[in-house]
């Protein structure tokens, strides 16, 4: 009678191990997915372009699987949107100005790539078309504007439903509660993200639109500093003992009919100030 519940005994603490593994290996792959240094890495190796208004620029990244337990992702639906034009002196949503940067497919602030499958540890890479206008803002010159592109990514994996979200899917209040409400680990308060619709946080990022400064003042300003570098030069060789005779001979020429001309344009500067005009019906009689 012992030895039978003995046995029984030892049946019921193999049956609970059993499910004590089942579900670690559960709560494995549930990490698997939704743990941080792998969301992180969903988007990466991130490329922005720096575009002057007018023109087009391209957004390049990596769309990763870093899953563990070689775990599929499928049925993925990665949405981007273009949600923040920022200076050094405003923030505003590029809902809220006119000739905003937009994606070439869609002809709008969002866009939306829609992939099958994405096997473990590869990566597809996108590139994003991004087009502008003479008149898209862009800042000034020494204080010049981002825009801000926000991510939700959805996948599945097996039988479950994923949804990563960035900053830009989140209001100031809730981002707010995320890192400063009772955070994990990780920074984050997953219970709210949870209750939020979301299962993790993937990073945004943004690009610059920028009209670069004219380069005809650098010029300018070096071919007055070689002109008097020049002049300086000249001078210091006229008005010195040289061996070059015939280089002096030549400057001395020059300067001379420089300052030839400079006196005659006084001259004639004087003169011109000196006459009177006198209209006709002012004439004495």
């Amino acid at each position: 009678m012992k030895v039978a519940k003995a046995g029984l005994i030892f049946i019921l603490i193999i049956a609970i191990n059993l499910s004590a593994c089942q579900a670690q290996v559960t709560d494995t792959g549930q990490i698997a997915v939704t743990d941080a240094g792998n969301v992180n890495k969903m988007i990466k190796d991130i490329r922005t372009p720096i575009i002057t208004p007018g023109e087009n620029g391209v957004l390049e990244f990596q769309l990763f699987n870093p899953i563990m337990d070689n775990s599929t992702m499928s049925n993925i639906t990665l949405t981007l949107s273009i949600y923040l034009y920022k200076t050094a002196e405003l923030a505003m949503a590029t809902t809220e100005i006119q000739n905003a940067p937009e994606f070439s497919d869609t002809g709008t602030t969002i866009s939306e790539i829609k992939l099958d499958i994405l096997e473990a540890n590869t990566s597809e890479t996108i590139n994003m078309s991004i087009i502008t206008v003479d008149d898209t803002p862009h800042g000034a010159y020494f204080s010049q504007s981002s825009y801000f592109v926000s991510f939700l990514l959805e996948f599945e994996v097996g039988n479950d439903s994923y949804a990563m979200a960035s900053r830009g899917y989140f209001s100031d209040e809730e981002w707010y509660t995320l890192i400063n409400n009772e955070p994990d680990d990780n920074g984050v308060n997953i219970s709210y993200l949870n209750s939020l619709g979301y299962d993790g946080i993937i990073p945004d990022t943004s690009f610059t639109v920028m009209k670069y400064i004219p380069q005809w003042p650098y010029y300018l300003l070096i071919g007055i500093t070689t002109f008097i570098g020049a002049a300086a030069l000249s001078l210091y060789i006229v008005e010195s003992d040289t061996k070059h005779v015939k280089l002096k001979k030549g400057l001395q020429k020059m300067w001379g009919k420089f300052y030839q001309f400079r006196k005659l344009a006084k001259h004639r500067f004087r003169r011109d100030r000196g006459k009177v005009h006198i209209p006709p019906g002012d004439k004495e009689s």
